[in-house]
């Protein structure tokens, strides 16, 4: 091979290298939605300071027996909760490296805020964190929503055939809910001609009691057909209290 083609060679190789260093380099970020809330009023600089010292204190406290992490401070003139919440499923690292990303996201986007929750939608993991200045376990108090979606006309059926298959893939999964002190449900259903699958989780957070709990399902059951009406090959439904998730491609541990 003579010098010049050798020279050609070198750079068509190092293209190639640098188009796949490229292609991971913008590789998408984690979808992250966030709402906040002034209703209560806004904190005082220095009670900012301390809601982020509860929302680092979720990262901490982790219940194995609920499936979520909790935290609190005590001051002279305010009180902040704070929860995470993951799948119970998922190792407890992955829950903290989410819900570590999420509490940096809540903290930029609600500086000052009396109430916040944001919601992470990774490939496998999907995680929410929320605080407020009165505790949040037992309170059913559904005020923020969040969609997440893939783009549009991907799914091999139709809107109304994907609409009956998320109901029924809904009914199944809350009575795995209802079953479990984690309060969260994960499984399929097959449908369709081909026989295809299709994959889900649900999950109340802890405390709201089964009758909330079964309530948001069947809100967050209604949102979630935005995504079946554009025939998403995979959709989240969530409000501050629980979610519910599904993809044509099994995403479950």
């Amino acid at each position: 091979m003579d010098t010049k083609n050798l020279i050609s060679l070198i750079f068509l190789l190092q293209a190639i290298i640098n188009g796949v260093n490229l292609s991971i380099a913008q590789k998408p970020g984690p979808g992250q939605l966030f709402v906040c809330s002034s209703k209560a009023g806004n904190f005082t600089s220095d009670w900012v300071v301390e809601r982020d010292v509860a929302l680092t204190a979720l990262l901490v406290n982790r219940d194995e027996s609920k499936g979520y992490y909790s935290g609190t401070v005590f001051g002279q003139s305010e009180t902040i909760w704070g929860i995470a919440l993951c799948p119970s499923t998922i190792k407890p690292q992955a829950c903290r490296d989410c819900a570590n990303t999420t509490v940096t996201y809540l903290k930029n986007n609600c500086p000052k805020q009396k109430e916040g929750v944001a919601w992470t939608s990774l490939e496998r993991v999907f995680c929410m964190v929320s605080y407020a200045e009165f505790e949040l376990k037992g309170k059913f108090n559904e005020w923020a929503y969040a969609t997440f979606k893939s783009p549009p006309n991907q799914s091999p059926y139709t809107a109304a055939e994907l609409e009956k298959e998320l109901n029924n893939l809904a009914n199944k999964l809350k009575g795995m809910v209802t079953q479990t002190p984690k309060f969260y449900g994960s499984g399929s259903v097959i449908f369709g001609p081909g026989s295809r699958t299709l994959y889900g989780s649900m999950q109340c957070t802890y405390g709201i009691g089964i009758d909330g709990c079964m309530a948001c399902l069947s809100g967050i059951t209604n949102r979630v057909h935005s995504c079946s009406k554009q025939r998403s090959l995979s959709g989240i439904a969530a409000t501050n209290n629980c979610y519910f998730w599904y993809r044509h491609k099994n995403f479950l541990p």
